[in-house]
Order: C-alpha cells, then sequence, then structure tokens
C-alpha cells in the first residue's frame, strides 16, 4: 500500500519534458567535470536524443483520443479504436533524427541541440492535440505549456549564442569531433546520403510493425 502524500510511478508524474531538463542539468554537470566544450557535447548527442525518444515511444503505451473516423491504423484499447499517438511521434522524431544526423548549415556551437530543441518541442505539441493530458487553457494542455518554454528558451539561447565573440561559420562540416573513426563503413554511414536513407527506411518499417505485433 503506498504511503500518504506519495505516489506510484505508475500513477504518473514522469514526462519527457522533465527527462529532458534532467539530462540537459546532467551534460552541463558532465561537460564542467571533465571542462569538455557543453554546447559542442550537446550538439553531438543531439541527433542520439531524437533516435533514443523515437525509440522508446514505440514501447509507450500512452494512446491518443478515440478517431472520429475509423483508419485502418487506429489500436483497438478497451472497446474504442484510438489514434496511435506513438507511431505518429516516432514517425516524426526519425525525420528529426535524420534531419540533425545530417549536420548540414551548423553556424555555431550549440545551433545543432537548439534545432532539437525547437522542433521536438513542435512535433510534442502537435501530437499532444490527439492525446489526453490536463487542460490548462481551450485544447492546449501542460505538456503544450511545456513545449513552449522549450523553444522560447532554445530562441533565447540561439540568441545568446550567435552574439558569443569566436564565433565562427561552419558551412555544414559535421559537428562532432575530428577523431579518427573506427572503420570505413561507419565512414561511409557518415558520408552517404545513400546508407543514411537506408537506415531510415530500415527504422521507419520496423517500428510500426513492431509497434502494432506487441500492442494491446
Amino acid at each position: 500500500m503506498t504511503p500518504p502524500g506519495r505516489k506510484n510511478l505508475q500513477d504518473g508524474g514522469l514526462s519527457i519534458h522533465g527527462a529532458l531538463i534532467g539530462g540537459l542539468l546532467a551534460g552541463v554537470i558532465f561537460s564542467r567535470l571533465y571542462r569538455l566544450p557543453f554546447w559542442r557535447l550537446a550538439d553531438v548527442v543531439a541527433p542520439g536524443l531524437a533516435l533514443g525518444i523515437a525509440i522508446g515511444r514505440v514501447g509507450c503505451d500512452v494512446f491518443g483520443r478515440p478517431m472520429a473516423t475509423p483508419w485502418p491504423w487506429g489500436v483497438m484499447v478497451n472497446g474504442q479504436l484510438l489514434h496511435p499517438a506513438q507511431v505518429y511521434e516516432f514517425l516524426l522524431d526519425y525525420l528529426l533524427f535524420f534531419y540533425l544526423w545530417r549536420r548540414k548549415n551548423v553556424a555555431y556551437d550549440g545551433q545543432l541541440f537548439i534545432r532539437f530543441a525547437i522542433l521536438y518541442a513542435t512535433i510534442r505539441g502537435v501530437v499532444e492535440l490527439i492525446r489526453y493530458n490536463p487542460l490548462i487553457w481551450g485544447p492546449f494542455s501542460v505538456a503544450h505549456a511545456a513545449s513552449l518554454t522549450f523553444i522560447f528558451a532554445a530562441v533565447l539561447a540561439s540568441i545568446i549564442l550567435k552574439k558569443r565573440p569566436g564565433q565562427q561559420a561552419n558551412s555544414g562540416t559535421p559537428v562532432a569531433a575530428t577523431a579518427p573513426r573506427p572503420g570505413d563503413m561507419l565512414a561511409a554511414i557518415e558520408d552517404s546520403l545513400a546508407w543514411q536513407l537506408l537506415i531510415l527506411a530500415v527504422l521507419v518499417s520496423l517500428s510500426p510493425v513492431t509497434f502494432y505485433s506487441l500492442g494491446p
């Protein structure tokens, strides 16, 4: 029995927004401990964050609102045909991952992570329109407020970083450190659009199959 005033994790209270804030704080601490440039480190991990969130959504059990029109991709839960909010989000997250992975037109340290923050918050806000969460105004929920906060903070950080001295245009070269790559295969994947599209296609194909085969 749960003691008064405490809740089990399965009763709620966990959110991707909180996880991202916690991860950001951990990254700040890590970069200071090891004397690493924080914003460059953030750029390096940004594509992996998008990919990790996408894969995590495949196993998410928070479904969307009932479908007004019975589309074939709907999911039957407790006698209701619901929007598979997870599918919508992980497909958009995979596209975000692909966009960040390409690392095009990166002009300053931190820009890639800022793009991740703005675009992921936008994706979360769009998907939130067909999910149930506590509403604060009209159709807008607590998650919408958190996403808007992320976007505002990211835009503010972008303005500050652009004004920092010593920023140099990158012209789209990879942000990752110039350490030797472990093999020709990895180098080919990093440099070849065809390889990257193939990996994206595999992820997009396998994830819905996994979701619908293991779903309710």
